[in-house]
């Protein structure tokens, strides 16, 4: 699904992406054997790093933890980011999101993917807040919306939700 995501908006292969809390390098190995050549990965840990670089799939690394500060990245570096399962209990905060934005050129995109169950069971994303938060970009003109999409499992925990975006 997200992969499909990925093929459907960004078409040129050659597209620098950041694949954000890459963790051991899984999606971006999925994102290189469908041919992008351009990608960045970014993750917190240094011990999951070491196995992404293993897959030579990327080109630069970012170890940095995230929290509410500005990441060390600059203001439009990136045409696409790509956040495949960052989002979790005691993970990710939503402020990650404005960060994502200045991250990303106007007109690239910013697609998040993560288990449905976070929405409910992680703190700082229930009640509504993970929503409210992308709303709230929306409504500023920050990022619009371009879609959003759920994986149809059986299992309650393992479905995956989708959310895309385009910087404005």
């Amino acid at each position: 699904m997200t992969l499909r995501t990925v093929i459907d908006l960004i078409p040129n292969k050659s597209t620098r992406i950041l694949d954000f809390a890459a963790s051991t390098g899984l999606f971006g190995k999925l994102l290189h054997d469908n041919g992008y050549t351009n990608i960045d990965a970014f993750d917190g840990s240094s011990v999951c790093m070491e196995q992404a670089r293993k897959r030579n799939v990327y080109k630069n690394f970012i170890v940095e933890f995230v929290s509410d500060a500005r990441l060390s990245i600059d203001d439009d570096s990136y045409d696409a980011l790509i956040c495949y399962g960052g989002m979790a209990k005691n993970h990710l905060p939503i402020s990650v999101f404005s960060e994502w934005i200045r991250c990303v050129k106007p007109g690239g995109y910013i697609i998040n993917a993560f288990r449905m169950k976070w929405l409910k069971d992680a703190p700082t994303y229930s009640k509504g807040k993970l929503e409210a938060e992308i709303e709230r970009l929306e409504k500023e003109k920050k990022w619009k919306f371009i879609r959003r999409e759920m994986t149809n499992d059986e299992d309650p925990d393992k479905v995956v939700i989708k959310f895309a975006h385009q910087v404005c």
